[in-house]
């Protein structure tokens, strides 16, 4: 994910000052660090009877590394061991994630390579728009966008006591676009925070990398929803 759109940088010419090009390079590159952590934990998950039998415990656990991340600050020295942290948060969150790979994996295979693919392609086709702005007007989209995933929260609590399958596509398919609107709108304030001195590339990067999971888990349960009218033939025809 770091090499595609750090190719951006090198193919296109960007309104950005060489510091902030060079942040938002090692910001993508922590990024690409993380997602590949994620993907380990959730291999492992599938395929380790350990991490099968302990439930939601690894979600709870992540959050110690990542408020240990953001209570320390960079001073230079400390980068490995807050690199050790962001990794150790993106495992343990992959490992959570493993479940919903499992079940991808029994619908179909080639689900999860086709989800972060896709969730990818769709992140740096967001982040790409951000940096290509000709301003930071996408900054004001994150009142809108706040507003609007707490308006999927009580969406996913009537959709879960309702059991509507309409009000769960609608909260799947608006919860891709918000947090496709998080890309844009993480990705210009993380440029506004290097414009104004802030050159913590390790912290800032765990901002893209929840958007980037939150993609990939509505890509993934959207295509295994679309596998169900293949499962009804599949049985009709036997």
């Amino acid at each position: 994910m770091s090499s595609s759109i750090s190719g951006m940088f090198q193919n296109y010419h960007l309104r950005l000052d060489a510091p902030v090009k060079k942040h938002l390079k090692n910001v993508y590159a922590c990024l690409g660090l993380s997602v590949t952590s994620f993907a380990v934990g959730g291999y492992v998950q599938m395929y380790s009877s350990f991490f099968q039998h302990i439930g939601f415990l690894p979600n709870l656990i992540s959050t110690f590394p990542a408020l240990a991340l953001f209570f320390s600050s960079d001073n230079g020295k400390n980068r490995l061991q807050r690199l050790s942290m962001l990794l150790g948060f993106a495992f343990l969150n992959g490992v959570g994630f493993g479940p919903l790979m499992s079940m991808a994996m029994m619908k179909n295979p080639a689900i999860i390579p086709s989800s972060f693919l896709m969730a990818i392609s769709i992140f740096a086709a967001f982040s790409g728009m951000a940096l290509y702005a000709p301003s930071r007007q996408y900054l004001y989209l994150g009142g809108v966008l706040l507003s609007a995933l707490s308006s999927l929260f009580w969406l996913s609590l009537i959709s879960y006591f309702a059991h509507s399958y309409l009000i769960f596509k609608i909260q799947l398919w608006a919860g891709l676009a918000v947090f496709c609107g998080f890309v844009v709108f993480d990705t210009q304030n993380i440029i506004q925070k290097c414009e104004a001195g802030d050159k913590d590339f390790i912290r800032h990067s765990v901002d893209l990398f929840i958007d980037f999971v939150n993609i990939l888990k509505d890509i993934m349960i959207i295509l295994m929803d679309k596998e169900k009218p293949r499962d009804k033939k599949n049985q009709n025809s036997k």
